[in-house]
């Protein structure tokens, strides 16, 4: 559906804004306090029915496991948790799992991110769930992999200075 609503030149700002795609998450067996201030994405590629069962496999470090509020060493540094589902990864190429377990690729060929850059519409790149979704797949694999070929470009530059520097410069 939206790959339609793109080609036909429909503004979909508000649509990626909208409680569609991004919503609060509340459930009482998840801490609601931390001392963890920093903002985290995570991925999570089960059925989001069984989500509120699955804190300690998404977040499995020992850092975020449940406070203690009482504890005075925890005193004076305690945040409030907001837990937040970004579902734009849906809608665009992501890997998930069949009925038996399989991985398989969902939204082939379709790339939601290069369609909106494509387009006319700028402001969508200004809403939080569009901001979130290009944080997490530049934390999850764009970094290392840019981070990868950019020692490699050094690799090359430097055995083509090395090699300029022998046949050409110590050869005159």
């Amino acid at each position: 559906m939206m790959p339609s609503l793109l080609d036909k030149g429909i503004l979909i700002s508000d649509l990626v804004d909208s409680k569609i795609f991004g919503m609060r998450f509340d459930f009482d067996g998840w801490p609601s306090t931390h001392t963890e201030e920093d903002k985290l994405l995570r991925g999570f590629s089960d059925s989001l029915f069984t989500l509120r069962y699955k804190y300690n496999q998404i977040f499995p470090e020992e850092k975020f496991a449940a406070i203690d509020e009482d504890d005075p060493e925890n005193a004076g540094k305690i945040f409030k948790v907001v837990y937040k589902i970004n579902l734009l990864p849906m809608i665009d190429l992501h890997v998930a799992k069949d009925k038996n377990g399989e991985r398989i690729v969902v939204n082939e060929g379709f790339s939601f991110l290069k369609d909106c850059i494509g387009g006319d519409e700028i402001e969508v790149f200004s809403i939080a769930n569009m901001q979130d979704l290009i944080e997490f797949k530049w934390t999850s694999f764009a970094l290392s992999f840019h981070t990868l070929g950019f020692y490699l470009h050094l690799f090359y530059i430097s055995v083509l200075t090395v090699y300029t520097h022998v046949i050409y410069i110590n050869d005159s």
